[in-house]
């Protein structure tokens, strides 16, 4: 999304201010990427899988080896779906977003990835419904 968002902003990249937009909302975008996949991949190798359901499944198990760093899966898991959904601090991006092609530029960042970043909370409801899950618990 981030390559798309600097595709779409910087369509007239004539203009300084719009190729500077598109480059904001890129390095923002990465950011928050960069958190999502840190969450991943701590997942993963906790979990031992990439997938959603063992994921959650060692959730609904009380997974021991999971109880340890749930709080930082689901914090840079957050961090991932802020940044799709362009919520505080990774909206600064957001005004200038308007630089590009006004109809497609308001279809890709509302309806695509604002409610990619919504799915992915709404997804992990289980693992951030669990008891426990704060920092230094037992689960």
């Amino acid at each position: 999304m981030g390559l798309a968002s600097y595709l779409l902003i910087g369509h007239w990249w004539e203009e300084a201010a719009n190729n500077a937009a598109a480059i904001k909302a890129f390095l923002v975008n990465k950011v928050a990427d960069v958190g999502l996949f840190i969450g991943v991949i701590i997942s993963a190798v906790v979990v031992g899988s990439f997938r959603f359901t063992d994921l959650l499944d060692a959730v609904a198990a009380n997974d021991s080896a999971l109880a340890g760093v749930g709080f930082w899966v689901g914090l840079a898991f957050f961090v991932g779906a802020m940044g799709k959904s362009a919520q505080f601090p990774f909206h600064v991006w957001l005004p200038d977003a308007m630089a590009g092609p006004t109809p497609v530029s308001s279809l890709m960042h509302a309806a695509t990835m604002v409610t990619a970043g919504v799915y992915l909370l709404g997804r992990m409801f289980p693992f951030y419904q669990a008891e426990g899950s704060g920092p230094g618990s037992s689960r």
